[in-house]
């Protein structure tokens, strides 16, 4: 299996690269035991010391840095295998040690190209799929273009689009919830008719649409990195929300309303023509079984939910 490559870091060195920054890169090629960080995660140490993403929980970046201020000048990449024992793990919070191996290479001419930073960006900027290629030998990489096998010393990281959270609705519960969303690195879109409802102020730095998920939803932007999350407890938006969700492939369809509104729910959508396999494909009532009461709390159950799916465990 291809380890997904921390994307929001591909776009930070692009920025960075654009302000003419010389820029060190550490990917987590595997880690073992209780490391929180896994293969794929990304740290960048830029030539003024300034740092985005990370490697681990926090014990081993100082590490880094130090080694990548030596790569600015040895212009070495090489590959870093850091244990942490259990002591420091639990100054660290965790319960116990691990083991987390790396490779420290430059954005540069020679090593990860510069140009290489920007395809890969349009990529996911067109919500498009690769695999880089990376030598743990040279810290070169490169996107694959066939499928010859991979060399010794080469690993394929996943390049996908930005993870992405329609919600479908812009009541109370979904302003808490596209917050979350956007601190979990989620790009958040918000749909609803309801001009009143729909603005700015109430979803910041969200994708506002002010229309009708029929129309809004018409382009088939869910694709398999996206959640479906219908929000607005009324049959005449959310049927159509969830139409355009059957047709498509989010990778979770969420859907508020209590048990009895559900079964109404899947019975008008049978009428419309839908299998119960199809159907069966949403997830209603939305949320983690946690209690949840409060606006917040509901919407901290969904967003708990779609992580889950989203990273395979599909927690009901």
């Amino acid at each position: 299996m291809t380890n997904k490559l921390d994307i929001t870091q591909i776009e930070i060195a692009q920025s960075w690269l654009a302000d003419g920054h010389k820029i060190a890169i550490a990917i987590v090629t595997q880690s073992w035991g209780s490391s929180p960080r896994q293969a794929g995660a990304i740290m960048l140490i830029r030539d003024d010391y300034m740092i985005s993403g990370s490697v681990s929980g926090g014990c081993i970046e100082g590490q880094v840095i130090s080694e990548a201020a030596a790569l600015f000048e040895t212009k070495k990449p090489q590959l870093l295998s850091q244990g942490v024992d259990d002591e420091t793990a639990w100054s660290q919070g965790l319960s116990c040690g691990g083991q987390i191996d790396l490779m420290l290479t430059l954005i540069e001419e020679g090593f990860i190209a510069p140009a290489l930073i920007d395809e890969s960006a349009a990529i996911i900027a067109k919500r498009g799929k690769a695999e880089l290629v990376l030598n743990t030998q040279t810290g070169s990489a490169y996107i694959k273009a066939d499928k010859h096998p991979l060399l010794a010393d080469e690993l394929a990281f996943s390049i996908t689009a930005r993870k992405q959270l329609t919600i479908i609705g812009a009541g109370h519960i979904s302003q808490h919830l596209a917050m979350m969303a956007q601190q979990t690195d989620f790009a958040v879109t918000v749909i609803d008719p309801r001009s009143l409802f729909i603005t700015q102020a109430r979803f910041p730095n969200c994708r506002l649409i002010d229309d009708w998920p029929e129309k809004a939803l018409s382009s088939g932007q869910l694709d398999e990195e996206t959640a479906l999350a219908v929000l607005t407890h009324d049959p005449r938006i959310d049927d159509q929300a969830l139409i355009a969700g059957l047709h498509a492939q989010p990778f979770h369809i969420a859907a508020l309303g209590s048990r009895r509104t559900h079964e109404k729910r899947q019975n008008r959508l049978k009428e419309q023509g839908f299998t119960e396999a199809e159907i069966a494909r949403i997830k209603g009532p939305a949320g983690l079984a946690i209690g949840a009461a409060s606006p917040a709390e509901i919407a901290l159950s969904i967003m708990a939910e779609i992580i889950s799916y989203y990273r395979g465990g599909k927690i009901r």
